[in-house]
């Protein structure tokens, strides 16, 4: 049984991409996840600021947006990294996320079966996870 020309093509640019390229680490992996790429920190020193922002001001019943009667939440985020080669096998690193979130009423479905706004509001700000 022979196999289609084009099934061929596919298993040698296969075989070629699997001989050509190394595969990845677990802490290359890792990096990559928290916005640093290894190609960055392989030599060297740095420090990385990266800056998030997230809205909520929508709502939804089931799958039906409806009118929003004020609730609003939001979410920023600073995460601060620096990173440091000791060698090529070794390297530290640290993250520092500073966050505020501030949150004004939260919503409730009513006695009809609709949407209502309740008048809880804060907010929290420092330190994350580090």
């Amino acid at each position: 049984m022979r196999l289609p020309t084009v099934c061929r093509r596919q298993l040698l640019t296969l075989a070629l991409a699997s001989a050509w390229f190394q595969p990845a680490n677990a802490c290359d992996f890792c990096l990559m996840h928290q916005g640093i790429s290894p190609l960055e920190t392989l030599n060297g020193a740095g420090l990385r600021a990266t800056q998030r922002y997230t809205l909520l001001d929508k709502v939804f019943q089931g799958s039906d947006e409806v009118t929003n009667p004020g609730a609003r939440e939001e979410f920023w985020t600073l995460d601060l990294t620096g990173f440091y080669s000791v060698s090529e096998g070794f390297m530290l690193m640290a993250n520092v996320p500073l966050r505020k979130t501030l949150g004004r009423g939260d919503v409730a479905t009513g006695e009809d079966g609709g949407v209502e706004l309740e008048p809880d509001s804060g907010g929290d700000k420092g330190i994350g996870d580090v």
